[in-house]
């Protein structure tokens, strides 16, 4: 399970429901198979827009190009883009790469999925 219910009972096929403990931490055993359930990320979306680029809303997106930085990224983004039924062109970068390519105007986006702070988000200058 992905935690979506955290502090109600959950059940996973064939074993019992669970109240999750304080630290939202808990398992059960079903015959040799342990089966821990925790919430195991809390990160944030980064979407980096610069003031000069024509994106002022998410369905602006369809005819920009947007760098995205790691395959989680890739992934949420494009879970985005279908549900809003849009298709921008999209580059997978690395953090340095997206940057640069948001100063030097030849991406006018950046979508990282990250725990905040991220230092190179808060370093960047453009």
């Amino acid at each position: 399970m992905r935690g979506e219910l955290v502090g109600e009972p959950r059940r996973m096929a064939g074993t019992r429901l669970h109240k999750p403990r304080d630290s939202a931490r808990h398992c059960d055993r079903k015959g040799e198979l342990w089966v821990v359930y925790d919430d195991v990320f809390v990160e944030q979306v980064h979407f980096l827009v610069p003031t000069w680029s024509p994106i002022k809303a998410f369905t602006d997106l369809k005819s920009q190009t947007i760098g995205v930085v790691g395959s989680g990224s890739m992934h949420t983004l494009q879970m985005l883009l279908d549900a809003a039924q849009i298709g921008p062109r999209v580059e997978q970068v690395d953090m340095s790469e997206g940057l640069q390519a948001l100063s030097g105007r030849r991406m006018h986006a950046l979508f990282y999925v990250a725990q905040a702070p991220v230092q190179p988000i808060a370093d960047a200058k453009m």
